[in-house]
């Protein structure tokens, strides 16, 4: 997967709103393609980061509602840029500022179609992915669908 969200390409932490309530349970997977809100342990901790399964993350679908199955929420999928998405995960990262594994130059393109729920509400609110995006793609590349 590749990750980003809740700091500036400049890696400053940006604020969040509060978290939202995990709807992983909405019968979206994490396959090849999707966006899904990251979390803490919490099951009900996003706030802001996401990430694009470069694969099919089976592992991360809901299974039940306790804390071992509450999954990660899909509520987008790439729908057209994935070769973007390819090039993000085959590029050399390195140490930025305090964070790991943070690319070192802007990308792309990546075309988001956000479905579902309160979570989609959360990500059209957010301001430009680009910016949220640990520097991975320019400014004003992802559009929101």
């Amino acid at each position: 997967m590749i990750q980003g969200g809740g700091f500036t390409k400049d890696m400053e932490q940006k604020p969040t709103r509060g978290t939202i309530i995990n709807e992983a349970d909405n019968g979206l997977q994490n396959t090849e393609g999707t966006v899904a809100m990251a979390r803490k342990p919490d099951p009900n901790s996003a706030s802001a980061q996401f990430f694009i399964n470069v694969k099919d993350n089976t592992a991360l679908n809901f299974r039940s509602k306790d804390p071992q199955g509450w999954g990660y929420c899909v509520f987008g999928r790439v729908v057209s840029g994935m070769s973007v998405v390819k090039e993000i995960e085959n590029t050399p990262t390195g140490y930025k500022d305090g964070a790991l594994d943070v690319p070192g130059a802007p990308f792309g393109a990546v075309v988001i179609d956000p479905p579902y729920g309160e979570t989609a509400a959360l990500w059209a609110s957010l301001e430009r992915l680009g910016d949220a995006a640990l520097g991975w793609l320019s400014e004003d590349a992802v559009i929101v669908a």
